[in-house]
C-alpha cells in the first residue's frame, strides 16, 4: 500500500540558535537551495521512496510517496541526523490514479486470400 508522507524542514535562514538571539553570533549557514539539494538527495537514497518533492508557500515541506518498506519514523531521523530540523506532520494512504478503462477496437475484418507459389518445372503450390 502505498503511503504520502509530509515532512516539515527547517533551512538554515529560518533556523536562529540561541547565541545568534543573544549575542548576534553568525554561524557558518548553507544557502537553501544547497540546503534543499542536501534534503532531497537523503530522501531519495531511502528504500520504497517512489517520488519526492518540495511543497508549500515557502517551500517547506517535504512530500515523499512510497511504500512497501518506508518508514516515515526513520526517513525524519536521517534527516535530523544528516541534514536539518524535521517534524513528522502527516502519514496518509496515497489517491490511486483512476484508470480509463478503454474499449478494445474492434478488429478490421480482413478475408485471407491463399498464397500460390510458381516453381519451375513443379505444379502449382496452394499454401
Amino acid at each position: 500500500m502505498n503511503k504520502k508522507i509530509v515532512i516539515r524542514v527547517f533551512l538554515d535562514s529560518q533556523r536562529v540558535s540561541l547565541p545568534q538571539k543573544l549575542f548576534g553570533m553568525e554561524g557558518k549557514k548553507r544557502s537553501d537551495d544547497k540546503m534543499r539539494a542536501k534534503i532531497l538527495k537523503i530522501v531519495v537514497r531511502v528504500a520504497g521512496v517512489d517520488k519526492a518533492e518540495f511543497k508549500g508557500s515557502d517551500k517547506s515541506q517535504v512530500e515523499v510517496e512510497g511504500g512497501g518498506r518506508l518508514d516515515p519514523i526513520e526517513l525524519v531521523k536521517k534527516l535530523r541526523r544528516n541534514a536539518c530540523c524535521a517534524e513528522l506532520e502527516s502519514v496518509t494512504p496515497a489517491k490511486e490514479e483512476v484508470k480509463k478503462e478503454e474499449k478494445p477496437k474492434e478488429a478490421a475484418t480482413t478475408t485471407m486470400l491463399p498464397v500460390m507459389h510458381w516453381r519451375p518445372n513443379s505444379y502449382m503450390t496452394v499454401y
